[in-house]
């Protein structure tokens, strides 16, 4: 908004961030294969607001419990495209939010809150 008065924004999502896509998890977990959830480069995790972008710092609890991440098995298929990105053409401006969660322990209730809603919307659709 700084540099244009329109353009496209696209992040990954939320549920992208949230979400570990290989089959196996038990089995990868016992004989030590990475856990991957979302990107690890990525510092931030994205949901879209009815009028721009929310950003939620992405910290490390959401490998420390299978309570807070997706699997492949819970959900029952890979996310489509629309579940994995944000994609947001834009003209004039849009908000942007950053997600301040400093309570002690609201991380771990955020965390198990979205996995549980996305769940929802995963089976929603099948």
């Amino acid at each position: 908004m700084r540099v244009s008065k329109a353009g496209y924004v696209e992040v990954p999502s939320r549920m992208r961030e949230s979400f570990h896509y290989k089959r196996g998890y038990f089995w990868r977990r016992i004989i030590g294969r990475p856990i991957r959830v979302g990107w690890e480069h990525h510092r931030w995790l994205c949901e879209r607001s009815d009028t721009g972008l929310v950003f939620t710092a992405k910290t490390n609890n959401a490998l420390f419990s299978r309570n807070f991440f997706i699997t492949v098995e819970e959900a029952g298929r890979q996310l489509t495209p629309d579940e994995a990105n944000i994609g947001l053409f834009w003209t004039g401006n849009f908000t942007v939010e950053e997600r301040m969660i400093i309570e002690p322990g609201a991380v771990d209730k955020d965390l198990a809150r979205f996995k549980a809603e996305a769940l929802a919307r995963i089976h929603a659709s099948i």
